[in-house]
């Protein structure tokens, strides 16, 4: 299994668990079409890491080790959103938003950069009240965890693919 980070119990946190190699190629040109169809490539792929259970998607903070999200659910959004997460993070923008609107409590996190990283706030229009309300991730510390989950989405993808187009999509995804 690929542990994509060390999980901390401490603070804000965010991780990719997915097992190794699964022995045969999963991905061609049927199964996932060009960069034009990233919600269903991204729905595609991670209908098929939903499979196996031990592939896990980690999010914590605010009061909770592990927040209830799904792998078929949440990931494709996150997925989606990743390369303007990585870039907002790099550019050190003042105000982004990592938004899990297919969540069953549709949690939203605001990035606001202050000194040398950012405060995280989150909010919910549903019953969730997060406990603190805000927590505070260090810029490189955020910038890692961002780099490290689009690494191990691309490595996965390239690892269990034999078909061209679909190394030129996930590239192209990744740079």
């Amino acid at each position: 299994m690929d542990h994509v980070n060390d999980y901390s119990s401490d603070g804000f946190y965010m991780g990719l668990f997915l097992s190794s190699d699964v022995g045969k190629p999963l991905f061609n040109r049927k199964s996932f079409g060009d960069a034009s169809s990233l919600s269903s490539n991204f729905s595609h792929l991670c209908q098929l890491l939903a499979q196996t259970k031990e592939n896990r998607f980690v999010v914590s903070g605010f009061g909770e080790s592990c927040w209830p999200l799904s792998i078929a659910r949440d990931l494709p959004g996150f997925l989606a959103q990743l390369p303007e997460l990585i870039k907002c993070a790099e550019q050190k923008t003042s105000h982004f938003a990592l938004k899990f609107p297919l969540s069953t409590e549709q949690r939203q996190l605001d990035f606001h950069y202050i000194f040398s990283g950012y405060k995280i706030e989150a909010s919910s229009p549903a019953i969730w009240r997060p406990i603190p309300r805000f927590e505070f991730v260090d810029i490189r510390r955020l910038q890692q965890l961002l780099v490290n989950m689009r690494s191990a989405i691309a490595h996965f993808i390239l690892r269990n693919t034999q078909d061209t187009s679909v190394y030129r999509w996930i590239k192209g995804w990744a740079a």
